[in-house]
């Protein structure tokens, strides 16, 4: 597995892929203010070993990929997801299994809609249909049931972190560790030493850590479309865990709800995580998701 660089939707974007070419291809698409490094080595290999061709990247604003000035060129969810798009191009692939986590989620949603022709299934885990609940912006427009924001305590967390000086780098892995600590849930424990190693490889490789604050405007900026998955004729597993405080269970339901076909696998005890032990079973999940 090496890293590589590839020109994709017109900027570069930071690669690496796991196992066979010629193996059947599964995207990674990770989260807000999240690096490819969250889709953990050892879960990537093991869906490589199981005849999976599996690549992760580095969403815009993270890791190694292009960086912007979001007030002189601002984006949306949209052209993440045009990303994606262009980083199968970049691998010589009509299309892929897509999996996206958090906001990944959210561009795979969207990627499917936009770009039905790039997506072979989607599935999503702990994401949601309608980022709104989270941005703290209602959807005017929306005739849907509202869904529930984060928890008190995730809100103020999240307010807190922005006072964190980003040029700080033992700050923002210490922020970072315990915020992750927070969103975990009961069934298993949360490995904080093994979040802080991680969170400072991703800070080190990143060009420059403080932007990824900016995928939460972006997120605010796209037009909503839950009414849209109607129409949405793919394959697609929605993966969520019943004690998530940031995009709350309901939201996994509401997908799952919309999405025609849609089956839906609940995570007991598990927050807004991918613990290692729900491994086993996700990965088979994914691999009986992807066959062909």
């Amino acid at each position: 597995m090496t890293e590589q660089m590839a020109t994709a939707n017109g900027i570069e974007v930071c690669t690496e892929a796991f196992g066979e070419p010629e193996d059947i291809p599964v995207l990674l698409i990770m989260g807000t203010g999240a690096s490819m490094l969250l889709w953990e080595d050892e879960f990537c290999q093991r869906l490589a070993g199981a005849g999976r061709h599996v690549i992760r990247f580095d969403n815009r604003d993270t890791g190694r990929t292009t960086h912007f000035d979001f007030e002189t060129v601002p984006y949306s969810l949209l052209d993440m997801a045009a990303d994606a798009a262009g980083v199968l191009d970049a691998h010589g692939l009509a299309s892929a299994h897509v999996v996206g986590a958090s906001t990944g989620g959210m561009i795979a949603q969207l990627l499917a809609l936009d770009h039905r022709e790039r997506v072979r299934t989607v599935t999503t885990i702990m994401s949601t249909p309608d980022p709104s609940s989270m941005t703290m912006i209602p959807d005017e427009s929306s005739t849907f049931e509202p869904l529930p924001g984060p928890t008190e305590a995730v809100i103020a967390d999240i307010m807190a972190t922005m006072a964190i000086d980003f040029a700080d780098r033992d700050s923002v892995i210490d922020a970072r560790t315990a915020h992750f600590g927070l969103l975990a849930g009961s069934a298993y424990p949360f490995d904080e030493a093994g979040r802080h190693r991680l969170f400072e490889r991703e800070f080190d490789r990143a060009i420059d850590f403080a932007h990824t604050n900016t995928q939460a405007i972006a997120v605010a900026m796209t037009p909503p479309w839950q009414s849209r998955l109607a129409s949405l004729e793919v394959p697609t597993l929605v993966v969520h865990g019943d004690e998530d405080p940031l995009l709350q269970y309901p939201h996994g339901q509401r997908i799952a709800e919309l999405i025609p076909g849609a089956s839906l696998m609940t995570m007991l005890g598990v927050g807004h995580e991918m613990p290692r032990g729900v491994w086993d079973d996700l990965i088979a999940r994914l691999i009986e998701h992807s066959q062909e």
